[in-house]
């Protein structure tokens, strides 16, 4: 497979694909359960203007694609999570159904969430990928190099986890709505260099961002999608996301998460900031003569 041909860096042109015969998947969103104010009969709303899936993709909870699973409009709605590592990266984890989901979460994710719910838990890297095993599931390194410590690959050169951990993750999400266009190159790199399946999706925490990012499969069941996107079948097309989105996602973050302010920064300081201190400190006593 040429990956320059099945990920493409343009606004998906959501028309022509469907008369090519693709299903448009969104894999990468957030709704009001999660660290935004989107309404999940919103997102159903525009996933229905737009013709297209949506993988509603929480942080640490599942009562998104609890309230949106069986909907009037017939969207088909991805059961997925976004799981908040201890060591401060995302990996999101994809089901066939949503009573799997459903059991995944129930055993292995819920009461492990801290005080901010949608920004850190208890569960480690590879306990989290141990819990996988047992599951029929997709798992993919969101948005792999973004800034600070929510993508996997700057973790990994960190060395706050070991770089064998990505050989236990299914795929890359190579296009990330949210990212900025270097760190989706890095990702593009890395899906090159390691010939993983790949992903993608707007990482949308408001309504205007939704399919700026798409997967785009031949099949349009949620066992199918995930199947293709493991045989690498599937195509990634999609842009960051403007500007004036990218702000306006900002400000609802910081308001969902600002009430929690001060156990983020301690939790940060106890299970990051110590681990980087120690780390730029050997970096630099190395570039010392």
């Amino acid at each position: 497979m040429n990956h320059l041909t099945n990920i493409m860096f343009k606004t998906p042109n959501f028309e022509a694909l469907k008369q090519a015969g693709f299903t448009l998947t969104d894999m990468h969103f957030h709704s009001l359960y999660s660290d935004t104010f989107t309404r999940i009969n919103h997102i159903l709303n525009k996933a229905s203007e737009l013709g297209i899936n949506v993988a509603l993709t929480d942080h640490n909870s599942i009562e998104g694609v609890r309230r949106a699973y069986n909907n009037r409009h017939k969207v088909n709605i991805i059961p997925g999570i976004e799981i908040s590592c201890v060591e401060g990266h995302h990996i999101l984890v994809y089901f066939p159904t949503l009573d799997a989901l459903e059991d995944f979460y129930i055993k292995h994710v819920e009461g492990r969430q801290n005080k901010d719910p949608y920004s850190s838990t208890s569960i480690k890297t590879e306990e989290l990928l141990d819990a996988c095993e047992s599951y029929d599931c997709l798992i993919v390194a969101a948005h792999p190099f973004s800034f600070g410590y929510y993508g996997i690959m700057k973790n990994i050169m960190r060395g706050f986890i070991s770089k064998d951990v990505l050989e236990r993750i299914h795929a890359i999400e190579v296009i990330c709505g949210s990212n900025l266009r270097r760190h989706n190159r890095d990702a593009l790199e890395l899906v090159e260099q390691t010939g993983k399946p790949f992903t993608g999706g707007s990482d949308g925490h408001s309504i205007g961002e939704m399919g700026s990012v798409v997967v785009c499969t031949k099949s349009n069941t949620t066992r199918g999608i995930l199947e293709e996107i493991k045989q690498r079948k599937n195509l990634v097309i999609g842009r960051e996301n403007k500007l004036r989105y990218k702000l306006l996602s900002g400000s609802k973050l910081t308001c969902c998460h600002l009430p929690y302010l001060e156990s983020n920064l301690r939790f940060r300081y106890n299970n990051l900031y110590k681990k980087s201190l120690k780390y730029y400190k050997e970096r630099l006593k190395q570039k010392l003569p």
